[in-house]
This record gives C-alpha cells, sequence and structure tokens, in this order.
C-alpha cells in the first residue's frame, strides 16, 4: 500500500497539491480525474517521487519513500510520464527490454529471467507479432501498447500512467484502458491512471479520485461520482448523467 500524509507541494506562492491523508491500495484501478490544472499529474508524480513536497511523507508498505534507492523505486513502482522519451528508433522488442533495467543493471546482461519476463508482457499485451518493428512505424494504440508492456516487463506492484490515451482516437482509448482493466484483474496490480474523459473512467475504475485547486474533492466509486450536481460543481458546466439507450449504463454529457 502507498500512504501519502500531509503532503504540501508550492508552486512559487501556489499550493498545487495539498493532502491530508490518502492511502492507494495493493490492487485495483484507479482513476484520477479532473480539468487542466487541477493536480493531477502532479499527485501521479509525487506518488513516483519525481516531485519532492515541501512537507509531508509517502510510505511504501511501511517504508518511506524517500529512503529507496533509485533502482528499488524502480523495482517497486513503474510510471509511465505524459510526455514519453524519444524511442522512435528502437524496436519494440527493445523498448520492452528497458523495462528490466532495475533488476540488471547498467552493466548487466539479460538473464533468463529477464527474457521470460519481456516475452510475458509482450504476450500479455498482444505485441509479439511486431517485436521486431521500429517503434516509429507503429501505430499509436500499438505505441501505448509497446509502453505498457514496458512496465509490465518491470514487474513492480504499482503501475502510474499519466493520461496514456490523450493522444488516441476513442477506439484505441478503450482499448488502451482494457488492456490495463485486463492487466489489473490477472496480474492483481494497482494502477493508477490520469485521465480527463469521465465516461472513459467509470467504464473501468475501481475507484475514481477528482481533483479540484490541488485538493481531492472526491473519493469514490465511479457510479457515485455519476450525478449530475456533483459533476456540474466539479468541473463548472452543466453536465446531465443520462441512461445509454443500449447498454443501460449511466454517462455524463454536456447539458
Amino acid at each position: 500500500m502507498l500512504n501519502l500524509k500531509n503532503i504540501d507541494i508550492k508552486r512559487g506562492n501556489k499550493t498545487v497539491l495539498q493532502l491530508s491523508h490518502l492511502d492507494i491500495d495493493d490492487i485495483g484501478l484507479t482513476v484520477i480525474l479532473g480539468h487542466n490544472g487541477s493536480g493531477k499529474s502532479t499527485l501521479l508524480k509525487t506518488m513516483a517521487r519525481q516531485i519532492k513536497p515541501r512537507y509531508g511523507e509517502i510510505l511504501l508498505r511501511g517504508q518511506a519513500l524517500s529512503a529507496l534507492s533509485q533502482r528499488e523505486l524502480a523495482q517497486n513502482i513503474a510510471y509511465l510520464p505524459q510526455s514519453l522519451p524519444d524511442a522512435l528508433s528502437l524496436t519494440a522488442k527493445e523498448v520492452v527490454e528497458m523495462g528490466r533495467f532495475p533488476w540488471h543493471g547498467t552493466l548487466g546482461r539479460m538473464s533468463s529471467q529477464d527474457k521470460l519476463a519481456v516475452f510475458q508482457a509482450m504476450q500479455a499485451t498482444q505485441i509479439q507479432d511486431f517485436s521486431d518493428v521500429l517503434v516509429s512505424e507503429l501505430s499509436g494504440g500499438e505505441r501505448q501498447r509497446v509502453w505498457v508492456a514496458m512496465l509490465l516487463a518491470q514487474a513492480t506492484s504499482l503501475m502510474l500512467l499519466d493520461e496514456p490515451t490523450s493522444a488516441l482516437d476513442v477506439s484505441h482509448q478503450y482499448e488502451v484502458m482494457q488492456l490495463l482493466k485486463r492487466i489489473q484483474i490477472e496480474q492483481k496490480k494497482s494502477i493508477v491512471v490520469v485521465l480527463h474523459d469521465i465516461n472513459l473512467a467509470a467504464r473501468f475504475a475501481d475507484r475514481i479520485l477528482a481533483m479540484h485547486q490541488g485538493t481531492i474533492v472526491f473519493d469514490g466509486s465511479p457510479c457515485t461520482l455519476l450525478d449530475c450536481h456533483r459533476l456540474t460543481e466539479l468541473y463548472g458546466v452543466d453536465i446531465d448523467v443520462i441512461t445509454h439507450p443500449k447498454s443501460k449504463i449511466k454517462i455524463a454529457v454536456v447539458a
């Protein structure tokens, strides 16, 4: 479990994140929602130790996150930023192999265990067919599956992804979220994802954190969040919640 307590982060004189207490469970898919500038990415980066809070503490299974070496951190938490590193000249398999770096080190060679982890990650994300294809030649959806495979190969219990669907069309957005949900269930992981789309979050999340001005204003189930008054207050625009005519699930629409 990841525990955040009394977190305070400022940018200049402005508070960009302020939390009294937040626990991320060992198993489940959590989505962080909110408008631009609400603090979603800041919260995720804080969990990944990409940002150091001025005050407060972050514990991973009872141990201070700040006490972990970089290698120990990478063996426990896999983080995929919104702005991905340039890997266009690498093959899909070479990108996935990067996920094993925390386990074999700079000068270490790929062991049989590393190779098995890479194979299983590529199999789970169904990218074996373009193992030797350059990332530059893949579609946006295929590239995202490669990055997810890299996180899987890293073999951590916690995966953090910052807007992994932002550059994708609708069909690939759902494809990526279906993949993450399946991985979370089958491998019993804890996955935290930053999203913008309310309905995408409601379809796949076990838990939703909604943020506004650097604070968490909602923490609960998708069905509880799908309330027109709550969503209207959160986003500052009139939002209705209706029943989809075919699937009968609730969806949010701008009024």
